[in-house]
């Protein structure tokens, strides 16, 4: 069993309880909710989407940049669920050190949000096999 499990369960026995709480924009006071059923298609969608697009599985490491927020919880649990390991990245760090870790990890992917898209394009030449992915992709899947 690996924590990806926890949350099928819990869409198994209480699809409706109240999973995820949170507010998405600092400027905005709308609470967005998330059940266990729609947090759980969530995490298949992108599980499905990282498999099916980029062949992440066992063993491979799914790096993310950028803010904490619900979607790195998606991001987390769908990577569990393929036997992938998801590195995250503080977003704070110089690009140089971003492409450090990215190289020393292995990362076969990268999700990274808008804000540091041109971080990322400096890493590319340091990291060539690594999968450039936005942020957007974990809403699309």
């Amino acid at each position: 069993m690996n924590i990806s499990n926890w949350i099928e369960k819990h869409a198994d026995f209480s699809p409706e309880k109240v999973a995820v709480q949170f507010v998405r924009d600092s400027n905005s006071t709308d609470v967005e909710v998330w059940s266990y059923a729609e947090f759980e298609q969530r995490i298949n969608k992108i599980a499905s989407g990282l498999k099916q697009k980029f062949s992440v599985g066992t063993g491979d490491r799914v790096a993310f940049l950028g803010y904490n927020n619900p979607d790195l919880l998606v991001l987390l649990f769908a990577c569990a669920r393929l036997g992938a390991i998801l590195v995250p990245l503080n977003w704070r760090l110089a690009a140089a050190e971003h492409g450090y870790i990215l190289q020393d990890c292995g990362a076969a992917v990268l999700v990274c949000e808008e804000d540091f898209r041109e971080n990322v394009e400096r890493n590319r030449a340091v990291v060539p096999d690594c999968e450039f992915v936005a942020h957007g992709f974990l809403a699309k899947g």
